[in-house]
């Protein structure tokens, strides 16, 4: 006997999120069902058009001889071709897929360490989602833009220091819909390590002038002078530093460190060399 024409039950019209079938079966026959586009965790992606490939095997009894083109009619499917037990039914795109969740943003609360917004829920809507980082005075406050910071990663730095950040995700492409992060607070960090910009020899004395370094977004409060040789000491809370005591006619070279409400910078790199004259 010939397998009845008419529609193909058991196909599953894709469906953003649902999970594709890939096998049916009728009273007559048995089939698979192999589809054109990849799937996203073993379910069909948002956004796609999607063309299954049925192949249809006559259970004993029965054959396909004969069925013409009546086995072409396939529920949801915009059209549909047979040919010999296979048949083709193309379905209109699968709807864009809303963003349902946006993990915390990865990275230490500090100045300059740079921070990642969280992945996004369904998985891989990160390569279609847009960004904007946003600052406020407190963690439940009203967040404000901050310019220009539309990427998936942000440095903040000294102006950050004691306010909140939030990141926004907007979907695009295959997604839709916005999610905000959950706030992190920005902390200040040590000082970077300081440099030298001028070095004025003196009558027993080397002032020494430090060349501008970033302070971690925190004030700098007290700096440390080292002379080499002699290990003389001196500390200044500004960052002209007078190093007294020296040896005229010898040559020094310094290392300088610089404090802020946080702790320590690390040591610089030796200066050059400068030597004491006498008047």
């Amino acid at each position: 006997a010939t397998v009845a024409s008419g529609t193909i039950p058991g196909v599953t019209p894709p469906v953003t999120g649902a999970t594709p079938k890939t096998t049916l079966t009728a009273t007559t026959y048995t089939g698979t069902i192999v589809w054109d586009k990849p799937f996203i965790a073993g379910k069909f992606a948002p956004n796609t058009i999607y063309t299954a490939t049925i192949n249809l095997t006559p259970k004993a009894g029965f054959t396909l001889i004969g069925i013409g083109l009546g086995y072409s009619s396939v529920d949801g499917a915009t059209s549909t071709d047979n040919s010999g037990g296979v048949v083709t039914a193309a379905f209109p795109p699968t709807a864009v897929a809303p963003i349902t969740a946006m993990g915390a943003i990865i990275g230490t609360g500090k100045a300059g360490s740079v921070l990642t917004a969280g992945a996004l829920t369904p998985s891989g809507a990160d390569a279609t989602a847009t960004y904007q980082w946003k600052i406020s005075d407190t963690a439940s406050g009203t967040y404000t833009d901050i310019p220009s910071e539309t990427n998936k990663t942000y440095t903040p730095w000294g102006d950050a220091v004691g306010k909140y950040i939030k990141v926004e995700a907007t979907g695009n492409g295959d997604y839709s819909g916005t999610r905000l992060s959950a706030a992190k607070l920005i902390t200040a960090v040590v000082p970077d390590k300081p440099n030298f910009a001028l070095l004025t020899p003196g009558n027993g004395q080397v002032t020494i002038q430090t060349g501008p370094s970033w302070d971690g977004g925190s004030p700098v409060t007290l700096w440390t002078a080292t002379a080499s040789p002699g290990g003389k000491t001196v500390t200044s809370s500004t960052s002209e530093i007078i190093v007294t005591g020296l040896t005229n006619g010898i040559p020094y070279t310094f290392t300088v460190k610089a404090k802020n409400a946080i702790g320590t910078s690390p040591v610089s790199d030796p200066s050059d060399s400068a030597t004491p004259i006498g008047p």
